[in-house]
Formats: C-alpha cells, sequence, structure tokens
C-alpha cells in the first residue's frame, strides 16, 4: 500500500510539473485544470509578462492554499530544489535554506508561481495601505482591543500583549474585509 501511494503521489507530481491535463485557452478547451494560467509557464521557468503571483484570498480552504503551495513547490522541485514531500503528494518545507545563493535562480525562476496572501498583495499595491490598516486598528479599538500600526518594517496591525493577539484573529479578519472592502 506503501508503494502504491508513493507511485500515486509521484504521478500527482508529474502531472503538476508537466501540466497533464490543463486546458489550451488557445485552442478554445475549457476543461478545468488544477494548472492556474500562466503557473505552467512559470513552471517551465518562463512567466508571461506581467504575470502576478496566486492570492491566497481571505476565504480560501486550507485544500486551496495547499494545491496553490504545491505548485510553487513543484515548480521550485523542477528547477532543483529539494522538497520534502508527503505521502499524500503534498510538498513540506524545503530542505535547503531558499535565500542560499546557490538556489536563487530557482527561486526567481519560480517567483510568479508563489503564493501571497492577499494582504500582502494589499501591501504591495495599494498606495492606500497604511491608511486601510488605520481604518482597521479603528475598528479593532472599537471592539475593545489595545491594537496599533506598527510601521517598524512593513506596516502591520501590532496588539498590546500576545494573549491580545491570539483573540483578536476573528475580529481582526473581519476589520480587515472591512478596510480593505472595495468602495462602491
Amino acid at each position: 500500500m506503501k508503494r502504491f501511494t508513493l507511485v500515486l503521489a509521484a504521478t500527482g507530481v508529474i502531472a503538476a510539473l508537466t501540466g497533464c491535463g490543463g486546458a489550451d485557452p488557445q485552442a478554445g478547451d475549457d476543461v478545468p485544470t488544477l494548472v492556474t494560467p500562466g503557473a505552467a509557464a512559470a513552471a517551465s521557468g518562463s512567466a508571461p509578462a506581467g504575470a502576478e503571483r496566486p492570492v491566497i484570498r481571505p476565504d480560501a480552504t486550507e485544500e486551496e492554499i495547499t494545491r496553490l503551495e504545491n505548485l510553487w513547490a513543484a515548480c521550485l522541485v523542477a528547477a532543483g530544489v529539494p522538497h520534502h514531500v508527503d505521502e499524500a503528494g503534498n510538498y513540506g518545507k524545503p530542505e535547503v535554506d531558499l535565500a542560499d545563493p546557490q538556489y536563487r535562480a530557482a527561486v526567481d525562476s519560480c517567483a510568479a508561481t508563489q503564493p501571497e496572501s492577499w494582504l500582502d498583495r494589499e501591501r504591495r499595491t495599494d498606495p492606500k495601505f497604511t491608511d486601510r490598516l488605520l481604518e482597521a486598528v479603528a475598528c479593532l479599538k472599537a471592539k475593545g482591543y489595545q491594537a496599533r500600526v506598527d510601521t517598524e518594517g512593513d506596516p502591520r496591525i501590532a496588539y498590546a500583549t500576545t494573549e491580545e493577539f491570539m483573540r483578536a484573529d476573528a475580529d481582526e479578519n473581519t476589520c480587515l474585509r472591512e478596510a480593505f472592502a472595495p468602495a462602491g
């Protein structure tokens, strides 16, 4: 059974690396695929011009997050970065430090497939990011938290204590979604 699982996992990795099952938008195919547009090109090292990294939405399921992380890891493995793989074929942490100059080219070639959180995307692209964080902090303060915007490094929400940080999780998500909701 263990050998079957390993073969199944390897087949999944090969399918992810080759884009097996993917639709060809040029040919008019509508077949759903695990390979997101641009991911197959990025896995081969050639990301389309203007490609954005996949975003982990605030409502993403664990399965969706794992799928996005596996696509990035499969690209890294194809580029020569050793990774741990579990029996289900899911990648774990890389077996090496990705900051090592030896792996810089591989990391760069797979950059377009590396998922980022929706908040990181906003931090990178929204010129009003800090103002929106201040709105989220005002919301949190209205809920009784001692929150503030910490601007040392990348702007982020900070709390008076670790306990408050742990307790604020659901409220923080709600306040962030409200603060970053599209105007309209």
